[in-house]
């Protein structure tokens, strides 16, 4: 009876521990989530600026090509009105 009870004891002790690492297991990986999840909030706003930068330059580089096209346009015009006159 004795070795039953102590064969019950360890089974009961095992599980109990099982159980608790279970959990524990659960509130890392949550742990480990959340983490995850402030990095991505924390990086977020150096990212829309990066992506910001990157529109801009965009802009900056679509304007100065229609500013170019726009000078080509004028002094073609220019030209063909003086050898009209």
């Amino acid at each position: 009876m004795r070795t039953a009870i102590k064969t019950a004891i360890e089974s009961a002790r095992l599980a109990r521990e099982t159980y608790i690492d279970g959990v524990l297991q659960k509130r890392r990986e949550r742990l480990q989530d959340i983490h995850d999840d402030n990095l991505l909030k924390i990086e977020a706003p150096f990212d829309f600026q990066l992506d910001m930068l990157d529109e801009e330059i965009q802009d900056v580089t679509k304007a100065q090509a229609d500013a170019v096209q726009d000078s080509t346009d004028a002094y073609n015009d220019l030209i063909s009105r003086m050898d009209d006159y």
